[in-house]
């Protein structure tokens, strides 16, 4: 009788035991799927089909429904520059954002808004490029063209807004500096 009591015991613990497992693995699964789906939407979103470069992005958080913010991310970089975000830079940050129609309760708008309140990862900057390299392959010479005005007339505008004296050095060295990276990453053809 006592040893029935302890094999019941026994195959109860393996049952919990075996639930456990099963659930854990069932929830490996779905995360897996989950993550193979967002890729697949994130590609949709971008354009863009290079495994490797979609892996990046959603490392960083990005997803299918931050493309937008992603598109801005020069003007973050930008921003950053110095190490610090002056009020200037993050208001016409901020301000372009909406001229774009990006509203203010969009997953893009709370990514970007994140990006203006702590400094993104070092590799930011690198990613983005990666992006827009693999985006402009997709691009005919004329779009690509206004793009990369596009972004890089907003970019200099954010490295403006921080100000100076009288004009005279409202741009410094290391916002130079990024300025320099992203046209150098929009010089793809």
């Amino acid at each position: 009788m006592t040893n029935d009591i302890f094999k019941a015991r026994e195959r109860a613990f393996e049952s919990v035991y075996f639930a456990r497992i099963d659930a854990e693995r069932i929830e490996a699964i779905r995360r897996e799927r989950e993550a193979r789906a967002e890729l697949e939407r994130l590609a949709s979103a971008t354009g863009i089909g290079e495994h490797d470069v979609l892996e990046r992005l959603l490392a960083l958080g990005i997803t299918s429904m931050h493309v937008e913010a992603l598109s801005h991310a020069p003007l973050v970089a930008v921003a950053w520059a110095n190490g610090d975000l002056e009020p200037g830079e993050k208001k016409t940050a901020l301000e372009t954002l909406a001229a774009d129609g990006v509203e203010e309760d969009s997953p893009s708008f709370a990514l970007f808004s994140s990006w203006l309140e702590k400094p993104p990862g070092d590799d930011f900057l690198q990613v983005w490029s990666e992006y827009i390299r693999a985006v402009f392959q997709e691009l005919e010479p004329a779009a690509r063209e206004a793009v990369r005005k596009n972004l890089i007339q907003r970019a200099e505008k954010i490295a403006h807004a921080a100000g100076g004296v009288a004009g005279i050095g409202s741009v410094s060295k290391k916002e130079r500096g990024v300025l320099g990276e992203i046209v150098a990453a929009l010089a793809v053809d």
